[in-house]
C-alpha cells in the first residue's frame, strides 16, 4: 500500500492511496513534469489549494520539484516539497515590526503577497480582493517603484522606500547579485531573473510631519544659539530642497501615469515595449501588440457629457485589464485609444484570440453614473518579430490593422499584413 505523508500545525499523518488528490492539473506539476533530470522548478508564493478549492485558513506556499526517473531513465513522476512560506512573510513582518512605518511585500504585478491590511493580501488568486492592489491604492507611487530596482518615492500618501527582491537568484548557492541578473540570464532559467518581490515600507504623512516636529524641536533645544546664526538661510535651503524633491518625484510619476484612468500613458508604453522587444529578441519569443479604438465614445461623450466620458474611459480601462494576464500591459496613449502588449504569444492566433476576447468583453453594457451605455472597438493586431522587428514599425504595423478593422464594418479585430 502506498502512503501520503503529511506534516500539518506540528501533526504527521498519513493518506492512503484512495484519498489522494490528483494534482496532475496543477500548473506546478505540469511544469516540473517537463523537466530534464537534475533540474528543479521553484513555484512563484502563491495559496494552497486542495479540492480545486483555496484551503482556509489561507496557506501562503511555495513549492520545490523535479522529476523522478527510473533505472531506464524514463520519467516517472515528480517529487514536490512544499513549504509553508507563512513562516518567511512571519519573519518580514516581525522583522520590521515597529511603530515607524508600515511594510509591503509585493508582487510584479502590484498585487500584495504581505499587507498591513490583512484583507488586501492575494488579489490575484481571491475574486473579491481583484480590486485590492497596490498599484491602485497608491498610483501616484507606483509608476516609479515599477520602474525602478530600489529606492524612495515621496507622494501624498507618504514616504516609500522599497527594493527588489530576486528570490530564486538570492537563493542560489552562491548567490547571485541581482545587479549581474540580466548578464547571467542566459546561463540561468528564465525564471531565476524575471521572478521578484518588491519589498515597501510606507512611513505616513502623520508620521513624517510627527518626525519633522520632534527633529526641530530638539535641533531648536540643542542648537538655539547656532540657529540664532545660521537658520534663516538654512531653513530656506531645506525647504527648496524638500520642494524641489518633491516636484521632482509627482513629475517623474506624472510622466508615466494616466492622470484619468492611472493607467501607463505613452510613454510609459512606449519604454515597456522597448523593454519587452529587447528580451523577446535576446530569448528567440514572439510578443504581441493590440491598437485598440473605442467605436461610440464620441456619441456617449456628445449626449452624455464629458464627465461622462471621463467614466467610460476609467471603465474601459479596468475591463482592459480585467480581461488579460497579469504579465501583460495596457496603457492609454491618448483620447479613446488603447493599447496593450501582450507579453508572449506563440503566434498572430493567439493575438487575434485575445482581441476578440476584449471585444466580447467591450460589447457588453457598461455602467457608469449617468446611465447604462454600449460601445465597440475596432482592434489591431501585430506580433513581434512576424510583422515588424523594431518598435515604431510594429506600433504602425498594428495602427494600420485598426484602421482596416473600422473600414471593414468596426467591432473586429485585424491582423497586420505580412
Amino acid at each position: 500500500m502506498l502512503y501520503n505523508i503529511i506534516y500539518n500545525n506540528g501533526q504527521i499523518r498519513t493518506v492512503d492511496t484512495a484519498s489522494l488528490q490528483n494534482k496532475a492539473g496543477r500548473y506546478y506539476f505540469k511544469e516540473s513534469i517537463a523537466l530534464d533530470r537534475g533540474a528543479i522548478y521553484v513555484s512563484p508564493l502563491d495559496l494552497n489549494v486542495e479540492n480545486g478549492a483555496i484551503e482556509q485558513p489561507l496557506k501562503p506556499m511555495i513549492r520545490a520539484a523535479t522529476p523522478v526517473f527510473d533505472e531506464n531513465n524514463q520519467k516517472r513522476g515528480i517529487i514536490v516539497i512544499n513549504y509553508l512560506a507563512e513562516k518567511l512573510l512571519s519573519e518580514i513582518q516581525d522583522h520590521c515590526d515597529n511603530n515607524l512605518s508600515e511594510v509591503m511585500l509585493l508582487n510584479s504585478a502590484a498585487y500584495w503577497l504581505l499587507s498591513p491590511k490583512s484583507h488586501q493580501a492575494w488579489g490575484f488568486l481571491i475574486d473579491d480582493r481583484r480590486d485590492h492592489r497596490f498599484s491602485l491604492h497608491y498610483p501616484e507611487a507606483w509608476p516609479f517603484i515599477s520602474h525602478h530596482p530600489k529606492g524612495q518615492v515621496n507622494t501624498q500618501n507618504g514616504l516609500f522606500v522599497f527594493s527588489r527582491i530576486f528570490p530564486l537568484l538570492e537563493g542560489r548557492f552562491p548567490p547571485v547579485d541581482e545587479s549581474l541578473a540580466n548578464e547571467t540570464a542566459p546561463n540561468l532559467p528564465d525564471q531565476y531573473s524575471t521572478y521578484y518581490w518588491i519589498l515597501i515600507h510606507r512611513v505616513s504623512p502623520d508620521r513624517l510631519d510627527s518626525f519633522k516636529n520632534a527633529l526641530v524641536k530638539k535641533y531648536l533645544f540643542f542648537s538655539i544659539s547656532l540657529l540664532i546664526i545660521i537658520a534663516p538661510g538654512s531653513w530656506v535651503m531645506a525647504l527648496e530642497t524638500t520642494r524641489r524633491r518633491a516636484q521632482d518625484a509627482q513629475l517623474a510619476n506624472l510622466a508615466m501615469v494616466d492622470a484619468l484612468t492611472g493607467l501607463p500613458n505613452r510613454r510609459a508604453f512606449v519604454e515597456r515595449l522597448n523593454m519587452d522587444v529587447a528580451r523577446n529578441s535576446r530569448h528567440d519569443r514572439k510578443l504581441g501588440l493590440l491598437y485598440i479604438d473605442i467605436d461610440g465614445f464620441k456619441a456617449v461623450n456628445d449626449t452624455k457629457g464629458h464627465d461622462a466620458g471621463d467614466a467610460l474611459l476609467v471603465a474601459i480601462g479596468e475591463t482592459l485589464q480585467q480581461h488579460l494576464r497579469k504579465s501583460d500591459m495596457v496603457a492609454r496613449i491618448g483620447g479613446d485609444e488603447f493599447v496593450c502588449i501582450l507579453a508572449e504569444i506563440d503566434s498572430i492566433d493567439g493575438a487575434l484570440q485575445a482581441g476578440k476576447n476584449l471585444l466580447t468583453a467591450l460589447s457588453l453594457p457598461i455602467e457608469i453614473d449617468a446611465g447604462e451605455v454600449k460601445i465597440g472597438a475596432s482592434i489591431g493586431a501585430a506580433v513581434f518579430p512576424d510583422h515588424a522587428t523594431d518598435v515604431d514599425a510594429l506600433v504602425k504595423a498594428a495602427d494600420e490593422a485598426m484602421y482596416q478593422a473600422k473600414i471593414t464594418g468596426k467591432n473586429n479585430c485585424v491582423a497586420a499584413q505580412t
